[in-house]
């Protein structure tokens, strides 16, 4: 690894302050002068160089920079092409640096991988918004996982009031959000509701990528036993990229999509979705929740699943 640009490797640079005028009927003033704190959105693009074969790009993505060594990893790993860190021989960042925000927008990653890449079939033919990280593929076949895990059918297991902190802990880390209203957070948990690590986008599949990327960049590789939390919905990508990392559970604060809920489902995973401190649905997997003995808090609404 080369030296990495302070904006590109310094958490501390997510936001940024705007002037702004501020509209408030509730006051003799309606219209006064301001200032807003935003979340920064910077293009990252990603060159993909295998040994000595010529470099070429697998797509731009929109994401608040500063975490950016995790980002790389984590979307190639979830991506398949890469299995561990160490697959990474180098990341260097080029091309100038912003004016604003003391950073470089475009990566070169160079591999050590004797298997055989297709640059078609790796190349993202879109631009990765920070919205969602696959809404310009154009086939649903594209979506197929490369990695197919399979779990154990009733590990790990997580009791109900453990699972109903989740969303609080996860709040109560959200810096980023607090600041500036704009960032999704992805939280990672052991089943005791032990928190392992948040990471913060404002991308929910950046933030993914962040936390897996962040780990696999410390060593840990062993995400079979832990669940995953979220601040928003729960979309086909991140379920996609949970699996990838072979993480069977993951419980959303927003709801699932359709087709999430067929990929949970369909790989043994659990699901659950509309994360509250007294209440959740569960779409897939309810074999792994525990309801407590006497418990008068809640009960788990478990919606019909599919045989």
């Amino acid at each position: 690894m080369t030296d990495v640009p302070a904006g590109n490797n310094d958490s501390t640079t997510y936001s940024t302050v705007f002037d702004i005028q501020k509209m408030d009927a509730s006051s003799s003033v309606y219209l006064s002068e301001s200032q807003d704190q935003l979340a920064i959105e910077e293009p990252l693009e990603i060159l993909l160089q295998v040994k000595d074969r010529k470099a070429f790009s697998i797509g731009i993505t929109m994401r608040t920079p500063g975490e950016d060594l995790d980002l790389i990893t984590g979307l190639l790993f979830s991506e398949g092409i890469i299995k561990q860190y160490s697959d990474i021989h180098s990341i260097d960042f080029t091309g100038p640096i912003t004016e604003n925000y003391g950073l470089k927008n475009q990566a070169l990653v160079k591999i050590d991988s004797d298997q055989p890449l297709d640059e078609k079939k790796f190349q993202r033919y879109f631009l990765t918004t920070s919205s969602c990280g696959i809404c310009g593929k154009t086939a649903i076949e594209t979506l197929a996982l490369l990695h197919c895990p399979e779990f154990e059918a009733s590990k790990p297991s997580i009791e109900s009031d453990t699972l109903f902190q989740l969303s609080a802990t996860l709040k109560k880390q959200q810096v980023q959000f607090s600041t500036t209203g704009g960032q999704h957070a992805v939280g990672l948990y052991k089943s005791s509701g032990e928190l392992m690590l948040v990471r913060e986008d404002i991308g929910r599949h950046n933030a993914m990528d962040k936390l897996i990327g962040s780990l696999l960049r410390t060593g840990f590789n062993d995400f079979t036993t832990s669940l995953l939390c979220l601040s928003g919905r729960a979309s086909f990508e991140l379920v996609q990229k949970a699996l990838m990392a072979n993480i069977p559970f993951i419980a959303a604060v927003g709801a699932p999509s359709s087709l999430s809920v067929e990929l949970a489902r369909k790989h043994n995973m659990t699901l659950v979705g509309f994360l509250k401190n007294y209440s959740y649905n569960v779409y897939s997997g309810s074999q792994r929740l525990i309801e407590e003995q006497g418990c008068q808090r809640t009960s788990v609404n478990c919606l019909a699943e599919k045989a």
